[in-house]
């Protein structure tokens, strides 16, 4: 998070944000990890490329976050970064944010994302998927915006495979 103390990003809000230090939340996710890994099981390590700073959330709408690439990669994309240069086991989990200084589409259903960050440039290779697809404002927003009519799930879940994911989650209604 931009600002650990400000109740108006959603995911401080929410209690679900380690520190705004990037280093602290790449060791606690590395525990979480490494934990997670000793019982068995396989983490999903959320939310990629970074909601920390969303206000708004994606249940609810279909948010920007507005920084520049320079500042994304030395905060929200490090402990990514240096999780993945740690080669432990875990998945990632693409979130339905736009990040216009990556891409105009959401992160969920941008290749520049998916395919040429997350596995080009960190080099990650484990399993992707993208965040619930059905039932999330977000992508009901950017298929409005983009003309995709109903039912549009099928389209989009194209578009998230089309983009680099491996799993797509859609939850029935």
């Amino acid at each position: 998070a931009e600002d650990i103390s400000d109740f108006d990003i959603v995911l401080v809000k929410r209690q679900k944000i380690f520190s705004q230090d990037p280093n602290t939340v790449f060791q606690l996710a590395l525990k979480v990890v490494e934990g997670s890994n000793a019982g068995g099981v396989t983490p999903v390590v959320k939310h990629f490329p970074g909601l920390g700073r969303a206000r708004y959330d994606t249940h609810t709408c279909l948010p920007k976050i507005n920084v520049s690439k320079k500042e994304l990669y030395a905060t929200d994309l490090l402990p990514f970064k240096k999780l993945i240069e740690e080669n432990v086991n875990f998945w990632i989990m693409v979130d339905h944010a736009i990040y216009p200084c990556l891409d105009n589409k959401p992160a969920s259903l941008s290749s520049k994302i998916q395919t040429d960050v997350l596995r080009r440039e960190l080099g990650f290779g484990g399993i992707i998927m993208v965040d619930e697809l059905l039932n999330m404002q977000a992508i009901k927003e950017y298929a409005f915006q983009k003309e995709i009519r109903g039912p549009y799930i099928g389209k989009i879940v194209a578009m998230a495979f089309q983009a680099g994911a491996d799993i797509a989650i859609v939850y029935p209604l």
